[in-house]
């Protein structure tokens, strides 16, 4: 389990890869979170599936507090997601 400032230490050091992570309040759950660092901004996905960009420093007021649990990597490259992603449909155009 990590506190949100060696949470945002351990997205720094992955830049651009995407972590899920179960945020806790006073060990109460609060919902799975999806997190990547993208310089000096994140990418954070809410439970509710929306996504947020945040300056680090906000993140830190908006989690302090909190506590991280089952810090996983989603596998999901941030920066090249769009070279891995599958096209879908927009494959399909062209065919």
């Amino acid at each position: 389990m990590l506190d949100t400032p060696a949470l945002l230490n351990l997205l720094r050091a992955h830049g651009g890869a995407e972590f899920a992570a179960q945020a806790q309040k006073l060990g109460t759950p609060q919902g799975t979170y999806r997190l990547a660092a993208r310089g000096d901004d994140l990418h954070v996905t809410a439970p509710t599936g929306r996504t947020h960009g945040l300056t680090q420093e906000r993140f830190a007021d908006l989690f302090r507090g909190y506590s991280w649990a089952e810090i996983t990597r989603t596998g999901r490259l941030t920066d090249l997601g769009p070279l891995f992603e599958p096209l879908g449909d927009a494959v399909n155009a062209y065919s």
